[in-house]
């Protein structure tokens, strides 16, 4: 196909399996590199600080990183673009998890803290945040999730997070990760098209959960893994395989970007 274009891959569930610190298998690594030595834009696309990308995926050449679900945004090694959640925000609603005895995990810049005493204990050992007044703005907060152990335990808190956050919850309604409004993956890549001159037409995205559903949107192509969920499948152009099957391989020779 013609033109240079901006690809945009979400990491979990996409390049890697879900939770995993390593490479994306040696057929996709080589897709990657073939597209920028095809003069193609490689981006990262994620949910993960930049803090919890991991050195393998941080290796990789790449042209840029969408980090936080869209709320850091780097090209060409540099800082582009930055948003953590405003510090009088932050404090009220690490106050209202608190008071609502539920667990929930801040994704800083460069650390995660563990924010919260829910029914649900989580099983890593970052920085405690016993109370709200404790958070400066030094932590760079720019997301952050919540897991609970019934689905009615994050009830108290949804009227007051739909007004300043996107939500993503799973099915099983346990586990809910809130991005910044305006600060969403669709939005990165409208930004990096701004800055670089590029039409949405030219962008392609993968993914595979409720987080990459307006990117695929959004995108010129968005090309859904075969796990999505299936409002994120029928909100894209192409359905590939899983990460076992190098989906991501298979959907580039689909779309002709391979031989």
């Amino acid at each position: 196909m013609g033109g240079k274009k901006l690809f945009f891959f979400d990491i979990d569930g996409t390049l890697i399996p879900e939770d995993t610190y390593c490479l994306p298998s040696p057929v996709v690594c080589g897709a990657l590199s073939a597209l920028r030595g095809a003069g193609h834009k490689i981006f990262l696309c994620t949910g993960r600080p930049l803090c919890d990308i991991g050195l393998e995926l941080m290796g990789l050449e790449l042209d840029g990183i969408v980090a936080g679900a869209g709320a850091y945004i780097s090209l060409d090694g540099k800082c582009l673009c930055h948003q953590t959640i405003p510090l009088p925000l932050l404090r009220e609603t690490v106050d209202r998890l608190i008071r609502c005895r539920v667990s929930g995990l801040l994704d800083g810049t460069g650390s995660l803290y563990y924010a919260g005493r829910g029914s649900r204990v989580l099983p890593w050992d970052f920085p405690r945040v016993e109370r709200a007044e404790e958070l400066t703005g030094e932590e760079n907060i720019e997301k952050f999730t919540v897991r609970v152990s019934r689905p009615e335990e994050f009830a108290p808190l949804e009227g007051f997070l739909a007004q300043h956050y996107e939500i993503y919850a799973s099915d099983d309604g346990l586990f809910y990760e809130m991005a910044q409004k305006g600060w969403d993956k669709a939005a990165a890549i409208r930004r990096l098209c701004e800055h670089l001159g590029v039409g949405l037409e030219d962008t392609v995205a993968f993914g595979d959960s409720r987080n990459d559903l307006l990117m695929l949107r959004t995108a010129g192509t968005g090309v859904a893994m075969a796990q999505a969920p299936e409002e994120v499948r029928r909100s894209a152009q192409l359905v590939t395989g899983t990460v076992e099957e190098d989906g991501v391989f298979s959907a580039l020779q689909c779309l002709g970007y391979l031989s």
